[in-house]
């Protein structure tokens, strides 16, 4: 099979390409030096998949949580654990579900080959009993529980929850308590057989290695059926306009508050280059309005209305899409009110020309600290595969976007009336706000 090389000139790296008979994907980027080797096995299927046809026609309706109760039960083989295996290896195995993938992933330093084809084969065997259903619904609701008393989750679960009142994104990942309860096994294995289908998943190595033999090892362990993988319709329901709550608290035992502002942006279809345009238009706005080099945020950090875990970010999913901005803060009305005052002078004022031009600087600088973090570089390869993105664009597209686009983005995505606010705020701290419900 033939295995193209492909450089990347602005950041003096390359890496290998191959797609395996089949239809399956894999990527090598080999770092010479490196001690420890790294790959990721990643599906497109997440939390905001729950209603889907397949090539047969069958429609299949889901319970929130079931792309992470998959993840978790498949650690559960009944031959042999999977992380005993991985531990008799010496390698560091992991798994995690996004709102849209889900990743398998391994570290290790030696043994790297048998722990690699240890990955693809687990990966690709999904057995579901009754039993191993139970036991995970046990172990799951523990950690839903969990994080019900984490106040930096609940503050980001209710916001989600203002905002979005039909999307699937304003669930949590995990699911409920009272949803998972519907998960079978038979719902489990049609998951499996509909995204774990290896044509439609990724492979990401990253390390000391040499990709031909990363390459035909996984040609070897995989059991790649023939042609092209079934087609699966996938389905989102539209979202009205407008925000459910304008605003949310939730009390908790926190010695300093938490609060994020929210922007509940329009429908979009995040694949392609219009989905890698935004995001990169998203990026350079909201670092040119609220970033650290702003005297906005330097303002707010000195008086501890944002702290070091302030962040502002967007995201984008099928028919969703939204800004977000917060973390913990002494002061969170104070916050609230600055945020909107900046934006209002943005509306007014425009981006400082300067400011602008140094961000996009920035981020094109940054870009070569990705290739030193092999877990950042294979989670982004893939993540952004799945919305066919190329990530060696980010630096040109970077450079294209003028400060009227992003201008005109930011006014799409800031607007006041599309705001919800969430706080956890300490018992009796006099915070003024209406009391909201959790996941």
């Amino acid at each position: 099979m033939e295995i193209t090389k492909i450089p990347w000139p602005e950041m003096a790296a390359e890496f290998y390409h191959t797609v395996l008979p089949g239809g399956m994907e894999v990527a090598v980027w080999p770092r010479p030096g490196f001690h420890r080797k790294y790959a990721a096995f990643g599906t497109h299927f997440g939390a905001i998949d729950r209603r889907f046809r397949t090539a047969g026609g069958e429609f299949i309706e889901v319970p929130a949580g079931i792309a992470h109760f998959l993840e978790h039960e498949m650690f559960e083989k009944p031959d042999q654990p999977v992380m005993d295996a991985f531990s008799a290896l010496g390698a560091d195995p992991n798994a995690y579900t996004g709102t849209a993938y889900t990743i398998y992933l391994f570290s290790a330093v030696d043994n790297f080959e048998p722990a690699l084809d240890t990955l693809i084969r687990y990966v690709q065997k999904g057995i579901f009993t009754p039993e191993s259903v139970a036991k995970q619904k046990g172990i799951i609701e523990q950690e839903i529980r969990m994080y019900l008393d984490h106040p930096s989750f609940m503050v980001y679960a209710n916001l989600l929850q203002a905002m979005y009142k039909s999307h699937p994104i304003r669930d949590y990942v995990a699911g409920t308590v009272e949803s998972i309860q519907g998960i079978t096994p038979e719902l489990l294995t049609q998951c499996h057989q509909t995204f774990y289908d290896p044509r439609r998943m990724i492979l990401c190595v990253v390390g000391d290695v040499e990709p031909g033999a990363v390459v035909e090892l996984a040609a070897q362990a995989l059991d790649m059926p023939s042609g092209p993988p079934p087609a699966v319709e996938r389905f989102y329901p539209d979202e009205p306009e407008g925000v459910v709550e304008a605003r949310v608290t939730r009390e908790m035992p926190v010695s300093r508050p938490y609060v994020y502002v929210g922007f509940k942006g329009p429908q979009v279809d995040p694949t392609g280059a219009e989905g890698l345009r935004r995001e990169i238009l998203a990026s350079v706005g909201l670092q040119a309005l609220f970033g650290e080099a702003t005297g906005w945020y330097q303002e707010l950090y000195q008086d501890g209305t944002i702290t070091e875990g302030f962040g502002a970010g967007y995201e984008q999913y099928p028919k969703a899409s939204y800004v977000l901005m917060g973390g913990q803060s002494e002061h969170p009305e104070k916050f609230v009110d600055k945020t909107f005052q900046r934006i209002e002078a943005f509306y007014r004022d425009g981006l400082d020309p300067t400011g602008f031009e140094r961000v996009r600087r920035q981020l094109i600088g940054n870009l070569p600290a990705l290739l030193d973090q092999p877990d950042g570089l294979a989670h982004q390869y893939i993540t952004y595969r799945f919305w066919n993105w190329d990530l060696l664009d980010v630096a040109r597209v970077i450079r294209t976007v003028d400060m009227e686009e992003v201008t005109s983005f930011l006014r799409s995505n800031l607007r006041r009336e599309a705001a919800s606010i969430s706080t956890v705020t300490p018992p009796d701290s006099g915070t003024m706000a209406a009391v909201g419900g959790g996941v």
